[in-house]
């Protein structure tokens, strides 16, 4: 998912909203960033709890991201209910299967398009929430962080940080949320997204700007309806996990 579907995850699910939870929701994607690899970032919780402390806000924002334990990312990426699919591959598998059969590779169109529909949602709550507080989320030099403490403490556990912690969230969250309010803009961003996407697989993207943007526009139009369909489906398994994780079931 993208950033502010994570933040509202937490303050949905924890029930409160500070300037560490929003860094521990942020933390497995910043850390990919920083050299660590997915299964590491996206567990990253189970690395962090034992030098920053399972109950600690960052912990608590971290383990609601990841995949393992299941957060975020797991019924985004993985798995929901019983569908071996993420939900934003199998919700981005029957968009693009009708705008563009035959266009693409058939196989790499659900990964490389997922992004659209998890973008879908976080415009969504971009547009649903105060914009002071996007404003604060944006801006990590508003945050009431240590930030030479949180980066010693995720050293301390083994996650690999290659670069500067706070640089990296800056980084991030221009790359991301910096493109919200100019939609051109954002549009381009996740075209190049799917670009670079297909390239890794040897194939270079010849979808015109003009199609892509009507895929984009027909998961857009419907953002509400995927908001409220991806917490349906999601938000029972967060709660869950996350009174096994306070519980020390985890």
């Amino acid at each position: 998912m993208f950033p502010l579907m994570h933040v509202k995850a937490v303050l949905d699910v924890h029930g409160s909203l500070d300037d560490e939870l929003i860094l521990g929701a942020l933390l497995p994607d910043v850390l990919r960033l920083t050299g660590c690899e997915w299964s590491r970032s996206h567990s990253a919780a189970i690395f962090i709890k034992d030098t920053l402390g399972r109950c600690h806000s960052i912990t608590i924002g971290a383990m609601l991201h990841g995949e393992y334990p299941q957060g975020v990312d797991y019924y985004s990426d993985v798995g929901f209910k019983d569908i071996p699919w993420g939900w934003a591959f199998y919700t981005a598998w029957k968009y693009t299967s009708k705008h563009l059969h035959g266009k693409l590779p058939k196989g790499l169109v659900p990964w490389v398009f997922h992004n659209m529909v998890e973008a879908s949602v976080d415009m969504y709550v971009y547009e649903l929430w105060d914009h002071a507080l996007v404003s604060h989320i944006s801006d990590v030099y508003s945050w009431q962080v240590d930030w030479n403490v949180v980066e010693h403490m995720i050293v301390e556990a083994g996650l690999n940080l290659a670069r500067n912690l706070k640089n990296a969230y800056r980084d991030y969250l221009t790359l991301s949320l910096g493109k919200y309010h100019d939609k051109r803009c954002f549009i381009r961003s996740l075209y190049e997204i799917a670009r670079r996407k297909f390239y890794r697989h040897g194939i270079v993207m010849s979808l015109p700007l003009a199609l892509f943007e009507k895929v984009w526009y027909a998961i857009y139009k419907d953002r509400k309806r995927l908001f409220d369909e991806y917490v349906s489906v999601s938000y029972d398994g967060l709660k869950h996990t996350y009174k096994e994780w306070c519980s020390g079931e985890i």
